[in-house]
Formats: C-alpha cells, sequence, structure tokens
C-alpha cells in the first residue's frame, strides 16, 4: 500500500508537470492539432530538434523523415504514449492531441503508471479467495486459480494439480448423472421404463460411437446431449407408433450406425432384431458394440436390401420394419416392405417432410402390398424436434418380382411417372 501511495504521488506530479509542459508549448509556439496521415497531411506543426514546422504541408526532406520514424514510434509504443489530455488512456496514433512527444521524461512517466496499475491488478487478484469448491460441469478451462496459477497464490502447484484431477472426475460424474437422468425421463416419456443395466449400455454405446467416429463417418452428432436425444431417444418415438412390447422380432434395412435397429434392441431386449448394411467397415462398428455390450438375439447381415430381400431366410419373415433416414418412401417401400410378414409393420421414422412423400409414394405402397394406416405426430423429449412416423400396414404379400434388381428403384421409384 505504501508502494501505490507513492506511485500515486509520483502520477499527480508527474500530471502537473506534463500539462505545465503542454501549456508553455501552447503559449510560445501556438500550437494544434495535427493530423498523422501522411506527411503531406500534417495540420498544425511538426516537432523536430531545432524548430517547429508552421501550418502547411512539410517542405523539407529531413523533416519528412523524421516525422515517418516518429510515427512508427507511437505505432510500435502506442501502450506507452497516450493521450496528453486524459494521462493513463492508451490511443491510436491518429488520436493523439497537439503534438506527439518523444520526451524520456513523459515516456519514465507512463511506465511508472503503468507500473502501479500492474501492482494493483496482482494486488487485486492475490486478495481474491482461492477457488476451493466444485466448479460446474460445463468447461474445465473455467476452472480459476489451479494447477498454472498455483505458485502465484503460494500453494503447492503438485496438490493444485492433485485437487484439480479430483474435479475433473466430480465433473464427469456430474455430467454422466446428468446424461443418465436424461436418458431415463426422456425414456419415461415415450413409455419405456429403463433399468440401469439398460442405461449403462446406452452410455457405453455412446462412447463407442464417439471413440469410432473419430476413425470413420459414422454420425455429424457427436455431443453427449445430442447423441441422447437426437440419436437415442429419437430412435425410441417408435414406442409411439406402436407397441414394442408385443412384437417378437425386427429388422433395420440401411442401419448406419445401429439408428434405430440397436437402440430398440437395447430398449426392448426380448426382441430379435436383424441389423442390415451395405457398408461392411459400419458393421464392423455394430459388431464392436454388440459384443461389450453382451447382447443376444442380434445379428449384422452385410448386404443390399435388393439382393437380401429375395432371400426366403430373410423374405416375409418380420413383424417389423423399422427404418430412419434411408430414403424417401417410394424408394424406401421397395427396399423394406418384401421383409415384413402380412399383418406386419413398415415403421418409418421421418421429418416434416412426410405429407410430400406420401404423395409420391402411395402408389409404391399399395404395389408392395402395403396400407398406409396411420401418420403418428411425436415430439423428441428435450428437444423443439417434431417428428413424423408413417405406419404402413402389410396386407397382402409382396409380388415376387419385388424388389428389383440393385439401383433400380432409386433410379426410377415405383408409381413416380
Amino acid at each position: 500500500n505504501a508502494q501505490i501511495d507513492e506511485l500515486k504521488r509520483k502520477r499527480k506530479e508527474d500530471e502537473d508537470n506534463y500539462l505545465k509542459i503542454v501549456k508553455e508549448r501552447k503559449e510560445k509556439k501556438g500550437l494544434t492539432r495535427f493530423k498523422p496521415a501522411g506527411p503531406q497531411e500534417v495540420i498544425g506543426f511538426y516537432n523536430s530538434d531545432e524548430h517547429i514546422v508552421p501550418d502547411g504541408p512539410l517542405t523539407k526532406e529531413p523533416d519528412k523523415k523524421r516525422f515517418i520514424q516518429d510515427r512508427k514510434v507511437i505505432t510500435e509504443k502506442r501502450g506507452i504514449y497516450t493521450n496528453p489530455t486524459k494521462l493513463g488512456t492508451s490511443l491510436n496514433p491518429s488520436d493523439y492531441f497537439s503534438f506527439y512527444n518523444t520526451d524520456k521524461e513523459l515516456i519514465d512517466a507512463m511506465k511508472r503508471i503503468g507500473e502501479e496499475e500492474k501492482l494493483q491488478k496482482e494486488n487485486e487478484r492475490k486478495n481474491k479467495k482461492i477457488f476451493r469448491k466444485p466448479f460446474a460441469p460445463a468447461s474445465l478451462k473455467k476452472c480459476d486459480c489451479f494447477a498454472t496459477d498455483a505458485e502465484t497464490y503460494g500453494l503447492d502447484p503438485s496438490i493444485e494439480k492433485q485437487r484439480l484431477n479430483e474435479y475433473r472426475e466430480i465433473k464427469q460424474k456430474g455430467r454422466g448423472k446428468l446424461m443418465r437422468d436424461l436418458l431415463v425421463n426422456g425414456a419415461k416419456e415415450l413409455g419405456i421404463d429403463l433399468s440401469s443395466k439398460q442405461v449403462e449400455q446406452f452410455m457405453r454405446y455412446k462412447v463407442l460411437l464417439q471413440e469410432w467416429n473419430e476413425k470413420m463417418n459414422l454420425t455429424a452428432i457427436t455431443g453427449d446431449q445430442e447423441i441422447m436425444t437426437k440419436h437415442f431417444l429419437d430412435c425410441m418415438t417408435i414406442n409411439k407408433a406402436i407397441a414394442m412390447d408385443n412384437q417378437k422380432n425386427v429388422i433395420d434395412i440401411g442401419t448406419g450406425a445401429g439408428f434405430p435397429g440397436l437402440v430398440i434392441k437395447i430398449a426392448f431386449p426380448h426382441l430379435q432384431v436383424t441389423l442390415v448394411d451395405a457398408l461392411k467397415k459400419r458393421l464392423n462398428f455394430l459388431e464392436t458394440v454388440i459384443d461389450e455390450l453382451e447382447l443376444t438375439d442380434i445379428k449384422c447381415v452385410h448386404s443390399r436390401a435388393e439382393d437380401l430381400g429375395k432371400n426366403k431366410a430373410y423374405r416375409e419373415g418380420y413383424d417389423i420394419c423399422a427404418s430412419r433416414a434411408v430414403a424417401n418412401l417410394a424408394v424406401l417401400s421397395e427396399y423394406t416392405l418384401p421383409f415384413v410378414r402380412v399383418d406386419g409393420y413398415l415403421i418409418a421414422l421421418k421429418g416434416q417432410k412426410l405429407d410430400e412423400e406420401l404423395e409420391q409414394g402411395k402408389k409404391a405402397i399399395e404395389i408392395l402390398g402395403g396400407k398406409l394406416e396411420e401418420v403418428v405426430h411425436t415430439g423428441v423429449p428435450f428437444t423443439n424436434l417434431d417428428h413424423k412416423i408413417a405406419k404402413i400396414r402389410k396386407i397382402k404379400p409382396t409380388a415376387a418380382k419385388y424388389p428389383r434388381k440393385a439401383g433400380e428403384p432409386t433410379k426410377s421409384p415405383l408409381g413416380i411417372l
């Protein structure tokens, strides 16, 4: 405090002396503002060792060079030079009032003022309370006064680092509990009661999805909360369209990263589930998840839907064919309805464009032996998402010529001219 008082006294003395110098120079030389934009645009005066250039453009070459040199000094040391009318306020060179000053005395004064402000800030920082309570689960970067700054506060860095690691663990556990609660409560809104084992399976599924997604493109959604809501809870909305507890087996065509088929299997363990995808790498990921979660009565099949639909072991053998974000309804119907038994259902998880797709796909659904029974409107818990689910019942067997050869359903969808 005594040091600060001394600096304040010197600052006041500097201010008085400096303003006195300014006043004297103005009286003697009649100085006015200048505009440091270019040597030819200087207005007012030019400060040199022996003379002052009067109003008007510079004429002497040495003066021009001096002006450019001094302007460069001001630009480089703008943290030291200040507005003479407001000491302590750093400004751009173009904002300087009356003249730009290169007096050593002024520079020293500004340095002392800077030291005073630095000392005040350091004092305030030292007087702050040391951060000792668990921090909110937002970001470790927001954790103040630990590890790296420990020595500043006279603390033992090793102890503070240990403390930080403890709080990191608290944060991770806290965030994990938040995600578990989100999943459990969201599932309840959809009529699904998850056991602690199922919740842990979903948590492990999330971690594996994030890890594998760094090596291959599985999903654009990678945040913890987004995976819980926009993947897991979104897939569980199928329970709003049909009671999954009453079904025996499900096939997921174009499963990708396991959506919705693998999510359905975890949420309804009694189901026999078949996951079909044309990309082997994605199935490798799914097999890893299945092994780690110790799931049974679930298998992965590497095949195109057009080829597998002709296979008698799979054709018209499923209660439910579930699909999410595979193709428009006209194409999707040809991919999926051949797998559904008569009186079974195709459940297509769709967005707001379902009405348009139904207009185009109505004929294809009829040709393939299906009938639109209901469009279910549902929201995804803890999001603003509003989805539509097409519930299509199989009322007659699909003709043997469907599905057509690979690629044809996409090139020329049924019922669309």
